[in-house]
């Protein structure tokens, strides 16, 4: 009897520890772990990770979940929903590159440069639970941005001038471009303009390879700075001026990849924009998906922009704070 007991008692306490398991808000995650600040005014301070994070490329047993191909990339970290997933990247995704040029207010004209991938039909990424078993409401995406952004130490917000001192640390952040919007269109109503590039296919492809590794690469490690390594100075010249083959005529603007206010010019410089390229401003565009000839998939995707989680969430509150 008492054996019988015993062995019941196991039983209940196994089925409410992985009950526990199972519902914890605090499960952990493998790719969250803290980042502690290495320099300047914040010094042994903790980063809030909590939204922005850099990409980590899985391999082996940590990419099974994701159950790739030969040719696929694999990545933690991806944004979408108002959390992190695991994401399997296609090969050869890239059907278009587009630059946007989100202008928010600021002492001085500022604005936030990012790059968004079109991707091919068929080629979409998958999502992957990353912390947990819940699934996303979207599991495939054909529009996904990259996007570089200061990382702060609560409660200290961003600042331009306090991002040239040492502040910040800098995450190079892989997110769902309808969580993009919902932050800084249906949020904060910003103006944000798009320039497509006028590009190669082969470089197209080179410019989401690059981003992927970037981002892997930097990790967590890196301070950002107003000026050599914020929002505009990495897409342009770390990524973009990368994956890019320039006449050399067209490498004097390099000065000007500093400066998101002047993107369009920067771009045009370059020579990858002309005026069949310059597309209409996010929202429009957006607005467009609710026209009668829309599409089903353009209306839904319009609808998870502004639906992915409550405005009376604080992890999706913490985005609308603008980190360029």
């Amino acid at each position: 009897m008492k054996n019988r007991f015993v062995i019941l008692l196991v039983a209940i306490l196994s089925t409410v520890q992985v009950a526990l398991a199972e519902s914890s808000p605090n499960e952990v995650d493998p790719y969250g772990a803290p980042v502690v600040m290495w320099t300047g005014p914040n010094k042994g301070k903790v980063l809030d990770t909590s939204i922005r994070r850099s990409l980590v490329i899985l391999k082996g047993d940590a990419a099974a979940i994701a159950h790739p191909e030969p040719g696929d990339t694999v990545v933690a970290n991806f944004f979408s929903e108002g959390k992190f997933w695991i994401a399997k990247i296609p090969p050869d995704a890239v059907q278009d590159v587009i630059v946007q040029m989100e202008h928010f207010p600021a002492l001085v004209p500022a604005g936030h440069i990012q790059g968004r991938f079109i991707l091919k039909p068929g080629k979409e990424i998958e999502l992957f639970p990353q912390v947990g078993t819940d699934e996303p409401k979207t599991k495939k995406l054909s529009d996904i941005t990259s996007s570089n952004e200061a990382v702060t130490v609560p409660p200290e917000k961003f600042d331009v001038i306090k991002g040239l001192m040492k502040h910040f640390g800098l995450a190079l952040r892989l997110v769902n471009t309808a969580d993009r919007y919902r932050d800084m269109v249906t949020r904060q109503h910003h103006l944000v303009e798009q320039f497509k590039l006028n590009i190669t296919p082969e470089e197209k492809q080179a410019m989401l390879i690059r981003t992927i590794q970037l981002s892997h690469e930097s990790g967590m490690k890196r301070l950002y700075n107003t000026i050599l390594r914020s929002c505009s100075s990495v897409w342009f010249h770390e990524i973009m001026d990368q994956s890019i083959h320039y006449p050399w005529n067209r490498k004097l603007a390099e000065v000007l990849g500093m400066l998101p206010t002047v993107a369009k010019f920067y771009l045009q410089a370059r020579g990858i924009l002309d005026a069949g390229t310059v597309l209409p401003d996010f929202k429009t565009e957006r607005e467009g998906y609710l026209t009668p000839e829309s599409s089903e998939e353009a209306k839904a995707a319009k609808g998870n922009a502004e639906s992915t989680c409550s405005p009376s969430e604080k992890k999706c509150m913490d985005t609308f704070t603008p980190t360029h």
